[in-house]
């Protein structure tokens, strides 16, 4: 995985990334036209030119293509607000500092942070040891796993940070990559803000919503040829939204690991590599007291 390095943001119009949770490549597929059908305004401008006194018609000419290209660069501008380099940061709470290096036009969506705050007191209320850091803790690993899961086209690498939910629905959408010999690239990956936006104590789950603000390379290539089929290489940033569940009936044992620290199946002391015993190769899941992503929302 690539280290937590600045990243640039390219600054064109770009759809949604076909990253973990299936979303579509930046790029290619969206349209940002005002137009509403019948050739639009360049349907009639030879009429302009040479119609009726052509230069009147070639004055509003070229008033028509000034108006186009003053659309264009305030399109752009609506896409990518917040262009430029940034470091990554971490916002674990509801009392975060609102500065950031990303534009504000580029920041997650506004909550609110009493009612965040209220969430996490009702967490706490049934589990005092919950920590807001240490579950930023896991949930940015999460984040980082399932990019290489799904680049890796190997779910089990995240098994054990997904509910039982997503890793069908994401095992699913990779065996498809795999059926049609593809490989989804996601690469230069960076966090630039990440922060907790809803919270709730419910049954049978709580409930903890966090929004990245993020950034990677996304394309898919060809496994035989290595040539890239959809997608480019440039680094794009993105908001998601990633919702944690855990048991409501779950408590945080502090100071110890929230593991087995033995293998179910075999005995053997546990050593966890990708999810699986290092000595038997059974899947280990997360236990009741794990947080796990259920689902991905690309905004």
């Amino acid at each position: 995985m690539s280290s937590l390095t600045a990243a640039v943001f390219a600054t064109h119009p770009a759809a949604a990334l076909a990253r973990a949770g299936g979303g579509q490549h930046f790029g290619g597929g969206a349209t940002y036209s005002g137009g509403h059908g019948g050739g639009g305004l360049f349907s009639f401008w030879p009429l302009l030119l040479f119609g009726h006194g052509s230069g009147f018609g070639f004055l509003i000419f070229l008033l028509v293509v000034y108006y186009l290209y003053q659309q264009s660069q305030s399109r752009r501008a609506s896409v990518w607000p917040g262009a430029g380099s940034w470091s990554p940061s971490l916002d674990a709470g509801p009392q975060a500092d609102e500065t950031s290096t990303l534009d504000a036009g580029a920041r997650t969506a506004a909550f609110d942070p009493q009612a965040v705050a209220r969430g996490l007191e009702s967490i706490k209320a049934h589990d005092a040891n919950f920590d807001e850091h240490t579950f930023m803790d896991r949930a940015e690993t999460a984040f980082f796993k399932l990019q290489q899961a799904w680049t890796a086209r190997s779910q089990d690498l995240a098994r054990d940070v997904m509910s039982a939910a997503l890793y069908e629905r994401h095992k699913m959408q990779t065996d498809q990559l795999i059926a049609n010999r593809q490989i989804d690239v996601l690469q230069n990956i960076v966090i630039g803000h990440a922060r907790i936006v809803d919270a709730a104590a419910a049954t049978p789950y709580d409930s903890i919503v966090v929004s990245f603000d993020a950034a990677m390379a996304d394309y898919t290539i060809d496994e035989r040829t290595k040539r890239i089929v959809d997608g480019d290489t440039g680094q794009r940033q993105f908001t998601e939204r990633w919702t944690f569940i855990r048991r409501a009936d779950a408590k945080t044992v502090a100071g110890q690991t929230q593991l087995a620290s033995t293998c179910p199946s075999c005995g053997a002391p546990l050593s966890l590599e990708n999810g699986k015993c290092a000595y038997c190769g059974a899947f280990v899941r997360s236990t009741s007291s794990d947080w796990v992503v259920d689902s991905i929302e690309q905004t």
